[in-house]
């Protein structure tokens, strides 16, 4: 990104899928993923379209991330955001500018690694108890069962250890309804969310269900010991800089609404995909089996063992390569010089993850699931080429969370079982916020043996006591 001027050039407008009145909005829906991919072969900016109004999409991840990193003040989160303030309160997915930095570095210590690996544990324990529920020759709804699983590792960390049993059970019927209705409620009039509507009814009774739950676990984790181990105790004992405490209880209560959102939905989106991408590929779950019983032998996973997990950590990177967000906007807030054509202040910025990943460039026939593209030896990746976790001040803040609970899945799961789709099942991308969803993922399950058996090893209860 270059310092603006007059005489740069508008990008030219994409040539295809445009029509009178809606211009590209159109394809743009009905052929989603295959659009944000053709489109890169237009050129690195290319104009859209949107109804009347001509919009922005940036096809090249180096350009992307200059304009995330190093145009911060020239660019803004889109007007969606701002309505979600409206919903969802003031919290560090929904802020800008000044007061969303002060929120991030408030919260960055409870994100920081060695935070981080004392979660683990109690992750591996989770993933351990799930796995090992699954009935040989059982058929699951792996969809489901990663749902629950981000939901009760969620809670767990979240809430803490002490989280009543209705918790996640509530969260599981109310969030998704929460967080859809909540969508829609910002881009509507507020009139609209005033309508006896099914639809109202159902936000009101979700929304009612989540705000609860939360305001529980925030007294509770008020007034729990010194030395609480959930993300919230940690949250409401930041200090500030003058002083006292970072965050008010009603701010601590957002922040958490806030988490679950962006938390929940898109780690259960994602870790779906790693899944159904291991099953669909022997090979790379034969390699993870090998790695699995040179590190544990047949024992069950501990946090000490996630650095030693080197390919089972490139098969993630490589599954949210594949799947990531589909598309991001931002809003300009300034005249913007990039790659040589001119945007203007107040123009709608679209770039998408989803196809930036499948440039042929960077990433040698894009649509193989090769995890091998992540070995240490291997030439680095060019800048900007790959963003799962986006870029800038809004990069994911619970990135490091999701990598460590995602490989933790991955290696109980496949250390316990083989699970395998059934023949002749089709996996197509649905519409989703954020990560494509999976929609059904029926796996049967068949026991595998390690090196070592389990019950030879004493179990996380047994080591830990």
């Amino acid at each position: 990104m270059t310092p603006p001027t007059t005489s740069a050039p508008p990008p030219p407008l994409l040539p295809v899928g445009r029509l009178p009145l809606v211009g590209h909005t159109l394809a743009l829906i009905r052929h989603r993923w295959d659009f944000t991919t053709e489109a890169r072969g237009y050129g690195p900016v290319v104009g859209l379209k949107i109804g009347t109004r001509t919009a922005y999409l940036i096809n090249d991840g180096e350009l992307v991330h200059s304009l995330l990193v190093r145009g911060v003040t020239a660019i803004e989160r889109s007007f969606l955001f701002t309505q979600f303030r409206n919903v969802l309160n003031e919290s560090l997915i929904t802020t800008e500018g000044p007061d969303h930095l002060w929120r991030r570095r408030a919260l960055q210590p409870v994100f920081h690694r060695d935070r981080i690996r004392t979660y683990a544990e109690s992750v591996c324990r989770e993933a351990e108890r799930r796995c090992a529920a699954w009935r040989d020759g059982a058929t699951v709804r792996m969809d489901r069962e990663v749902e629950s699983y981000v939901l009760d590792t969620t809670c767990r960390l979240l809430f803490g250890p002490g989280t009543p049993a209705d918790v996640p059970e509530v969260l599981r019927s109310s969030l998704q309804t929460f967080t859809l209705n909540a969508v829609v409620r910002a881009v509507l009039p507020p009139w609209a969310a005033r309508l006896p509507t099914p639809w109202n009814r159902r936000y009101e009774r979700g929304s009612h269900a989540v705000h609860s739950v939360v305001s529980r676990a925030v007294k509770a984790a008020a007034e729990a010991s010194p030395g609480s181990e959930s993300l919230l105790a940690h949250i409401l004992a930041l200090p500030a800089p003058g002083g006292g405490p970072a965050l008010s209880g009603r701010q601590a209560h957002d922040e958490a609404i806030g988490l679950l959102i962006a938390g929940v939905e898109t780690s259960r989106m994602a870790i779906a995909w790693l899944l159904e991408l291991v099953a669909r590929h022997p090979d790379v779950r034969t390699r993870v089996e090998a790695e699995l019983d040179d590190v544990l032998a047949g024992r069950p996973l501990t946090a000490a063992d996630l650095p030693r997990l080197t390919y089972a950590r490139q098969v993630v990177d490589e599954a949210l390569r594949l799947y990531s967000v589909w598309m991001v906007t931002r809003n300009a807030t300034t005249d913007l010089d990039v790659a040589g054509v001119r945007i203007p202040a107040g123009s709608t910025v679209f770039f998408s993850p989803y196809a930036i990943h499948r440039d042929p460039r960077h990433f040698p026939d894009p649509e193989r699931f090769d995890p091998s593209r992540w070995d240490p030896g291997r030439r680095a990746v060019a800048r900007g080429a790959y963003q799962p976790f986006g870029a800038g001040a809004h990069r994911c803040i619970g990135e490091g969370l999701f990598g460590m609970s995602a490989v933790v899945l991955l290696a109980t799961a496949c250390s316990r079982r083989r699970f395998e789709l059934p023949p002749g099942h089709v996996t197509r991308p649905a519409i989703s916020g954020g990560i494509p969803a999976t929609g059904p993922l029926p796996m049967t399950l068949t026991r595998r043996t390690a090196h070592r058996s389990a019950d030879e090893f004493p179990s996380h209860e047994e080591m830990s006591g």
